[in-house]
């Protein structure tokens, strides 16, 4: 996705809202109360509704954007222009494209950067005092830049469902 295609398929945060909605619906939403993935929509509230307890979700909770006062589209924005770049892009650079403060950037940035982890190291000769509760980090980390240069296209999406994911919820 470059920038052009960006502004087409993202032009508001309705349609930003939208498309998190829809990849939210695909991971599945899950209930923080009972544990239930069978939802409805609430339209009016933009919200899902759990069928079995009526607990309220909305398109944030769960995901890394859960705390944020951001709009989505900003977050959808620096996920974009961290995408455009096999580089990616520093928190000074980010702050100036969105002409935010250097705080929200790097609050931005950095919880991008945990979904997407982008190290400038590869994993062996280089890293120094690897811990055992941190090697899967490392490894996800290896397998998602070494696989990334086939997303092309699709890099931008394949972000959206790792920050939406459900951080909070373990399966089995």
């Amino acid at each position: 996705m470059n920038l052009l295609h960006f502004i087409e398929q993202f032009p508001d945060e309705f349609s930003c809202k939208s498309h998190m909605k829809l990849a939210r619906s695909k991971e599945g939403v899950i209930c923080k109360k009972c544990q239930s993935k069978k939802h409805y929509w609430l339209k009016s509230k933009w919200m899902w509704q759990c069928s079995y307890c009526g607990f309220r979700t909305t398109l944030r909770s769960g995901t890394m954007m859960e705390n944020s006062n951001l709009p989505i589209r900003t977050w959808y924005l620096a996920m974009a222009f961290m995408t455009f770049s096999k580089k990616g892009i520093s928190a000074a650079e980010l702050q100036r494209q969105l002409n935010h403060t250097r705080y929200t950037t790097i609050t931005t940035l950095k919880s991008v950067h945990i979904a997407i982890s982008n190290a400038k190291r590869t994993l062996l000769g280089i890293y120094h005092k690897i811990k055992g509760k941190y090697l899967q980090n490392y490894l996800d980390e290896f397998c998602y830049k070494l696989n990334r240069r086939y997303f092309a296209e699709r890099l931008f999406d394949r972000l959206v469902v790792a920050v939406t994911h459900q951080y909070w919820y373990k399966s089995g």
